[in-house]
């Protein structure tokens, strides 16, 4: 997945509600075949080996063909046809090997190219996703080709006063209407993945990102603004916007613990400045009193899905955390996307213990299956937001759905709203405060915990997850520092429902044919709750056909282990 942060901060004199649409997680493959693919080769043909007829949008094993992406933006455009933002929140680049930059740019101008074509005349902004990058994880903190690619590529959305930051890092602020800025951050800089880190130039703050932050944040909370925040230096970009309004886009993939440029850092303190660009803007938007919007792609904390799993390093987790507490007052919205599911992270004042702000991840496009412990797949989906262009208060987040089966068998199948969170939940506003609330119903409540979890797969295989995988999943909401994530989950017990649990009713919305009967899927049936299913015992069996036959069982799997024989794959 790929990574990249915006912030938007604006303040809009008129009273109508309003709207913008988030998209993430595309991860076009230009390579899959509907006529011969290979499932256990990415959907991709073989030579020599006989492929299958696979579904014309796409499967649940594989990363999504062009006629996907295609559905997800007609069905946008005629659910909302003029948003005053689309927020791209990254990765485009499917889950393959050994592709170049080239590759990395053709993808993403096809994708382009739909955004385009579809919103022509759209406030686009799009951020890096930890996949956007040749090779995949391993985003530089200094100036780089693709970098200045992709910045030619998008200057006619992010403009000609974000190419500084977002040559040197990914990340840029933009300036929106009615006292709003936006800050789009490059996060896959602090990505724990990123192979580029060992060469940071500073270390302490990867192309200089955490000062930009901070910097364009006092700015806004002076100036009474909102931020999102810039791109050059490091693939981050501020956009300023009309109406005090500033959006800092982010690139968070230099944060990643994959990211292979980390040795690499000019500034492994700060890569790319982009801690600074942030303080710097947030501590200008705070003078103005300006709304600051913060985008990116990778957001801090842990994966839901699978217990102990973090992104990001640790001291770019905490001072990521530390930045959004400080400047709580003057950030509004914080998007991203990564981890493929639909989920929120609480964001707390340590002084005070008090809720100050929520990470809003949006799920994937991509139906691609994770074979992280506890993971699995997704339906396709994208996400609408409603809200008051006064206050740039959220008043609900609306995510729309394709049931991938249903869309193979017939062209003409219609994406639906899946839910409404403010129906769902009973809330009349999205906020640090009223997501707290929820997240107190999601730990005494039994009926509200399995709506999320039937929302958190997009109704992909849903079950009610059981021991460490309920802790996990609940810690993960209310802690995105490790510490408090770790001690959470040592107490697990604290967070666990007291009452009895609902019947371990297996759903899926997404049922596949299998062989019930064959070996080892008849072994399946008798497994227990919260028992893994080790590769080399299946070495034989195709991946995807044991993935189909999971769907079918009534007991819950709570993931498929593939470490003992193969390298687990990595989102």
């Amino acid at each position: 997945m790929r990574q990249f942060l915006v912030v938007l901060a604006c303040v809009i004199s008129s009273t109508k509600a309003a709207q913008f649409l988030q998209l993430t997680d595309f991860h076009l493959d230009r390579e899959y075949s509907a006529q011969s693919g290979v499932i256990a080769d990415k959907c991709h043909t073989q030579a020599g080996v006989a492929g299958s007829a696979l579904g014309q949008f796409g499967d649940y094993a594989c990363d999504p063909p062009e006629t996907l992406i295609r559905s997800t933006l007609d069905a946008a455009k005629k659910i909302i046809p003029n948003p005053d933002f689309i927020f791209w929140t990254g990765d485009n680049i499917p889950h393959i090997d050994d592709y170049n930059e080239s590759y990395v740019e053709t993808t993403l101008q096809s994708v382009s190219d739909i955004i385009d074509s579809t919103y022509p005349n759209a406030n686009v902004l799009p951020v890096f996703g930890n996949h956007d990058y040749a090779p995949s994880n391993a985003f530089p903190d200094q100036n780089c080709s693709l970098y200045n690619l992709m910045y030619n590529m998008w200057r006619h959305w992010i403009g000609t006063d974000s190419r500084e930051t977002f040559l040197k890092g990914g990340y840029y602020k933009y300036s929106a209407p009615n006292n709003v800025v936006v800050l789009a951050l490059n996060t896959n800089l602090y990505y724990k993945f990123n192979k580029a880190i060992p060469t940071f130039v500073n270390p302490n703050d990867p192309a200089d990102q955490f000062k930009f932050m901070t910097d364009t944040l006092n700015a806004a909370e002076a100036q009474h603004q909102t931020v999102h925040e810039t791109f050059l230096k490091g693939g981050y970009y501020k956009y300023s916007a009309p109406n005090n309004v500033v959006v800092l886009a982010l690139n968070t993939n230099l944060y990643y613990k994959f990211n292979k440029a980390i040795p690499t850092f000019v500034n492994p303190n700060d890569p790319a400045d982009q801690f600074k660009f942030m303080t710097d803007t947030l501590n200008a938007a705070e003078a103005q009193h300006q709304t600051v919007h913060v985008i990116a792609h990778i957001a801090p904390g842990v994966f839901e899905r699978t217990p102990n799993f973090t992104w990001m390093l640790p001291q770019y987790n905490q001072r990521f955390i530390d930045i959004t507490v400080r400047y709580a007052s003057t950030i509004k919205w914080m998007l991203f996307g990564h981890h493929h599911t639909d989920t929120f992270h609480i964001v707390k004042d340590p002084a005070t213990n008090n809720p100050v702000q929520v990470y809003l991840m949006a799920p994937a496009v991509t139906p691609w299956f994770s074979s992280l412990e506890g993971a699995g797949s997704n339906n396709p989906a994208f996400r609408v937001f409603d809200y008051n262009i006064n206050t740039h208060e959220l008043f609900d987040a609306k995510t729309y759905y394709i049931d991938l089966n249903e869309l193979n068998k017939n062209s003409s199948a219609q994406w639906q709203l899946e839910y409404s969170m403010s129906q769902t939940y009973g809330i009349n506003a999205i906020n640090a405060r009223t997501m707290n609330d929820v997240l107190n119903k999601l730990k005494t409540d039994n009926g509200v915990l399995m709506k999320y979890i039937e929302y958190n797969s997009v109704r992909w295989n849903y079950a009610m997850p059981l021991g460490r995988f309920r802790t996990a999943q609940l810690c993960a909401l209310e802690n995105p520092d490790f510490a408090g994530y770790d001690v959470c989950m040592k107490n697990g017990a604290s967070v666990m429902i007291t009452h009895s649990l609902l019947p371990m009713t297996q759903h899926s919305h997404s049922a596949a044919s299998v062989d019930e009967n064959a070996f080892p899927f008849r072994a399946l049936i008798s497994i227990q709750s919260e028992y893994a299913i080790c590769c080399n015992v299946l070495q034989d069996v195709d991946r995807v056909a044991l993935i189909r036959a999971i769907k079918r069982l009534r007991t819950r799997i709570t993931g498929v282990l593939c470490n003992c024989t193969t390298a687990q794959t990595i989102r």
